[in-house]
């Protein structure tokens, strides 16, 4: 499905205020509101942004810093989906031409979201599931040479993605060179110091190489290679 095109004043007028292009619920998300800002389209629920295209910093600075355009990324596992800013960013502005993506999301309010905003050159690249992240890689058997996680309901990450087990499907899902990008929220204390807990006591022991990189309100948690 093509994306929706709002006109050019819109458009326009987006890089002043943001305009509202879509609202709806679903069962996961009782509010989900698509706009366009800076011209681009936003995925917001009521308390965090899913989705903002290449504006989406935690991931665009990760993949900066980790200088992913000047890496062959074949297989790409995201996990939670939004509108599709992470394969959006790597299709369009880390020229990963060659990439198919997978994308995981327990909701499908949003996966029908995605299918209609982002463009037809990544609808060709992009396979989506509806599916529990958490069971997804339970069953999944791809070593993937980039995976994603950015799974929250609204500004929550559920505690099963913080768990032991998930964290070693996620390292069975690699391999020697991949990259694994976390994205944790740090909007308050209490989420800083959960963020702080979890990558101390769960995160390290399983992969010791990983770094943190410090955003705004975000930690990501990254690791370059299995070991």
């Amino acid at each position: 499905m093509s994306s929706p095109t709002p006109s050019v004043f819109r458009r326009c007028l987006s890089y002043l205020w943001e305009q509202e292009i879509q609202t709806t619920s679903s069962v996961f998300n009782p509010y989900l509101e698509v706009t366009m800002s800076r011209g681009r389209f936003r995925l917001n629920t009521e308390n965090a942004t899913y989705s903002f295209e290449d504006l989406y910093d935690n991931y665009y600075k990760s993949f900066k810093k980790y200088d992913l355009q000047n890496r062959s990324l074949q297989k790409v596992l995201v996990l939670g989906l939004g509108l599709g800013s992470v394969p959006l960013m790597l299709l369009n502005h880390f020229q990963q031409n060659q990439a198919h993506f997978i994308g995981i999301d327990i909701d499908e309010v949003v996966i029908d979201l995605c299918r209609q905003y982002i463009p037809q050159n990544l609808s060709k690249r992009l396979t989506t599931f509806c599916e529990d992240a958490y069971h997804y890689v339970q069953i999944d058997d791809i070593q993937y040479d980039l995976i994603a996680v950015d799974v929250f309901l609204d500004d929550l990450t559920p505690m099963k993605f913080r768990s032991e087990v998930f964290l070693q499907n996620l390292k069975r899902l690699m391999h020697s060179k991949s990259l694994l990008f976390y994205n944790t929220m740090t909007i308050s204390t209490h989420s800083y110091q959960q963020s702080h807990r979890f990558f101390e006591d769960r995160f390290l022991p399983i992969f010791p190489n990983a770094e943190i990189l410090k955003m705004q309100s975000n930690r990501m948690l990254i690791v370059e290679g299995k070991k």
